[in-house]
């Protein structure tokens, strides 16, 4: 049995040391696994927020002037909490009337520098959430 597997192993190592003697075929290599790991982690993310129901929605006002009339309107947004650690959340700008994530996405601090409290709501999608 050693004796099958001997040649195989002698093969592998030849092209493992052929990989890492030559810049180009490294460089060659990692293009392919990062193309896949960030179409992986995108479906995984998708199939994530049709999964889950329950999600944090911060509801920001924003006040601009407009260059039109000069006056100042309130410009309203809504992000969706995707993820939370220790000290940060992962958002995303969210459509409440159609359920939609639209895949922009921002990392903000949960402790707030400027004495102003992050709003969180916790609202209900039955079905989930789609990703644009």
């Amino acid at each position: 049995m050693v004796n099958k597997l001997t040649p195989g192993i002698q093969e592998v190592k030849l092209i493992v040391f052929d990989i890492k003697r030559n810049k180009y075929l490294k460089f060659l290599l990692l293009i392919p696994i990062i193309y896949f790991a960030s179409f992986v982690f995108f479906h995984l993310g998708e199939t994530e927020a049709q999964r889950k129901e329950e999600y944090l929605i911060i509801k920001y006002e924003k006040t601009e002037k407009n260059k039109e009339t000069g006056k100042e309107e309130i410009k309203k947004t809504n992000f969706v909490v995707i993820n939370e650690s220790k000290d940060n959340l992962l958002i995303a700008p969210i459509n409440l009337n159609q359920k939609i994530i639209t895949p922009t996405y921002s990392i903000i601090e949960t402790k707030s520098k400027l004495n102003k409290l992050i709003k969180l709501e916790v609202m209900n999608f039955k079905g989930g959430l789609k990703v644009k």
